[in-house]
């Protein structure tokens, strides 16, 4: 009785486990189906700042559009469109040039912003640029990763001698209208207040814009990262547990590549480095291979001349045999 009640054990845990991974296999697709209407509109798509306590004027004003393209992850930079608009042109008086600062959030004494200008003629009216901007970040994390970006945008009047002298709120001039729109896949963008060592930067006279903004994969995806994850590991060592041996083994290539493709189906073919995705996925099959030898090893071991678990087995006796008793009435 004690035997059987042991044998039951493993079917008791499997069973267990398997319940258990089904509620939590619904828990996160209740999550997907709440978060990703709202992560995937156009809700938090465009952010936009204006110079703060002052009217803006239109007709004054430097219209500044950041579109982002895409997050380069390895180089740890954000691809962007910028396109600049004056609003005075054609009938400007002043050149002017408009500056871009953009830096990696980590303190004031590692702040080492890129800056980017822009020179305007009275005539002109617009211009456009793909730049690359810094980003702060860490792409081995993957989908839990989190990056943090800096924009500081600042106008200057070009004196006749080339040297720029900046605008301030008393010339009335030099306002500036910053716009930034997300247009990378899988992130999702938030403004953040502003840091005192990023603050410090901007002179309280300064018509000047400041943004910070922070970006994150969507809860919808890490929940469906978790998910596949999770259960292609499970399948894996219910499938090395349960299946025959012969076949197991003929199998094991398969099994890995069944895993590993995985990795292409979250992280598609361009993500070069290592992830958090990467990492789980052999865990999966370091266990499941392990699981294999193990197998093998103790099939080896019962076809063995020298059967040390078997002859230990059959010496020690069963754990709920009891001797047998003698009948009344027998010699």
């Amino acid at each position: 009785m004690e035997r059987s009640r042991r044998s039951d054990i493993p079917h008791t845990l499997g069973h267990s486990g398997v319940a258990l991974l089904l509620v939590g296999s619904l828990a996160l697709i209740l999550i997907v189906a709440w978060n990703m209407p709202r992560e995937y509109s156009d809700e938090g798509k465009q952010i936009s700042v204006s110079p703060a306590g002052d009217a803006l004027n239109p007709l004054l004003a430097y219209r500044v559009q950041i579109a982002i393209t895409s997050l380069d992850e390895d180089a740890g930079v954000l691809k962007v469109r910028a396109t600049l608009a004056q609003g005075c042109a054609p009938a400007c008086t002043d050149p002017v040039r408009i500056s871009l600062y953009a830096a990696t959030i980590v303190g004031r004494e590692d702040l080492l912003p890129v800056e980017e200008s822009f020179d305007f003629t009275p005539q002109q009216v617009s211009q456009t640029k793909e730049l690359d901007l810094p980003v702060e970040g860490d792409a081995s994390r993957y989908p839990f990763d989190h990056w943090s970006f800096a924009l500081l945008v600042l106008s200057w009047r070009i004196l006749p001698d080339g040297t720029a002298q900046e605008l301030t709120r008393k010339d009335g001039l030099g306002q500036i209208a910053l716009t930034v729109q997300n247009r990378a896949s899988d992130m999702v963008m938030r403004q953040l207040p502003d840091l005192p060592e990023v603050r410090d930067l901007v002179p309280p006279e300064s018509p000047g814009a400041l943004l910070l903004l922070e970006f994150d994969r969507p809860i919808s995806l890490r929940a469906v990262t978790v998910l596949l994850v999770g259960l292609i590991g499970a399948v894996a060592i219910f499938a090395v547990l349960i299946s025959p041996l012969d076949g197991l083994v003929v199998n094991t290539g398969a099994l890995v590549l069944g895993v590993w493709s995985v990795r292409a189906m979250l992280l598609g073919t361009e993500a070069a480095g290592s992830t958090l995705v990467d990492l789980a996925l052999a865990v999966v099959m370091l266990v499941s291979l392990l699981i294999v030898s193990l197998r093998v090893l103790l099939y080896w071991e019962t076809q063995s001349r020298i059967p040390h678990i078997r002859r230990r087995r059959e010496r020690d006796g069963p754990a709920d045999s009891v001797p047998p008793r003698d009948h009344p009435g027998t010699s």
